[in-house]
């Protein structure tokens, strides 16, 4: 196996991990009190969007032949970051330990 089949095994895992957060966090939102829903929806929204740069830039790395992805590697870890950064931020908001891992 090559290192970009490794790497994106690895970060579709994260991916993958990360969606079952949100989607614990999504069902805390259905059950909460109104005042509190509005925030909870904008840390959701956000993390949505985040989750999307993620997704687009893994699919851009991918699409590059073995020799020549390493290049985007580093946006793609950049992206990563961000969406890691947007979930520790979310996870205080939800009051819950931010599940998702690290690249």
């Amino acid at each position: 196996m090559s290192a970009k089949d490794v790497y994106q095994k690895q970060y579709q895992a994260q991916l993958r991990d990360w969606d079952a957060t949100v989607k614990q966090w999504k069902a805390q939102t259905s059950n909460t009190r109104e005042g509190l829903r509005p925030l909870y929806e904008d840390e959701l929204k956000a993390l949505g969007t985040q989750r999307a740069l993620a997704q687009k830039r893994l699919n851009e790395l991918l699409s590059y032949l073995e020799d020549t992805w390493e290049p985007l590697r580093e946006r793609a870890e950049e992206a990563w970051h961000e969406l890691l950064t947007a979930t520790d931020k979310a996870s205080k908001v939800f009051g819950l330990p931010a599940r998702a891992g690290r690249l």
